[in-house]
């Protein structure tokens, strides 16, 4: 059965959440978002994550903001690089940060991609259109691995 690719948005800023929730609402992605507001409810989240049916939903897609409160993006994306129940699901930096120690420290940790907040509606709209295209049309990796013993 078809289950649409669930989004976790880690993000402390609650207008730009609030922003990113209604932008994806006017493009018609509906697809389900669970929004962590600090990098400590994060990891509580992300650790909870089991099989189906069990603890929290594994997320199909993460958008990571890096200057959390608590713990940073860097620390959860780790996190998340380590698990192997978790290693494959892409993550998209969402950042205000341009600075290329950044940049390249995301991609050194896997991050599928690294976007720069946009400042205007038109490149937020054209970033989330990215999104829907590049992520929630994907199938999930994990439906077709083989399963590991643990």
């Amino acid at each position: 059965m078809f289950q649409p690719a669930s989004i976790l948005l880690i993000e402390d800023n609650p207008g730009d959440a609030r922003l990113l929730r209604e932008e994806f609402h006017q493009a018609k992605i509906l697809n389900p978002m669970t929004v962590i507001d600090d990098g400590e409810k994060a990891l509580a989240y992300l650790s909870e994550v089991r099989g189906r049916g069990l603890g929290n939903p594994k997320p199909d897609l993460v958008l990571l903001d890096l200057n959390l409160p608590k713990v940073s993006g860097f620390e959860i994306l780790a996190m998340m690089r380590r698990r192997f129940d978790l290693r494959t699901v892409p993550v998209a930096i969402l950042s205000s940060s341009d600075m290329e120690n950044d940049i390249i420290r995301a991609y050194d940790l896997s991050a599928c991609c690294y976007l720069q907040k946009p400042l205007s509606l038109e490149k937020l709209q054209s970033l989330i259109n990215s999104i829907d295209d590049l992520h929630l049309a994907i199938t999930r990796v994990d439906e077709f691995a083989p399963a590991r013993a643990n």
